[in-house]
C-alpha cells in the first residue's frame, strides 16, 4: 500500500471516528453537530510522466443523515 493510500484510508478512519464523537443521550448524532475537513495533496510525477489520475470520493448531502453545505 503506498502513502497515497494509507493517507486516504487514514481520513477516512478519522472521519468514521468523529462522527461518533457527538452523540446525545440516545446514542444518536446530535442535529447541530458540524465537521470541517481540509484535504491537501501534493503529488510529484517522475519525469517519464505522461498522464496521472487521481480519484477521490467526495461528501454528499444525505436526507435524514447529514448535510453537505460547502466544498
Amino acid at each position: 500500500m503506498n502513502w497515497a493510500s494509507r493517507s486516504i484510508l487514514l481520513l477516512a478512519l478519522m472521519f468514521a471516528f468523529a462522527a461518533r464523537g457527538a452523540e446525545d443521550d440516545r446514542g444518536r448524532v446530535a442535529p447541530s453537530s458540524r465537521y470541517a475537513a481540509t484535504w491537501t495533496y501534493d503529488v510529484t510525477a517522475g519525469a517519464n510522466t505522461d498522464r496521472y489520475r487521481f480519484t477521490l470520493t467526495l461528501p454528499r448531502t444525505i436526507p435524514n443523515r447529514q448535510t453537505v453545505h460547502t466544498m
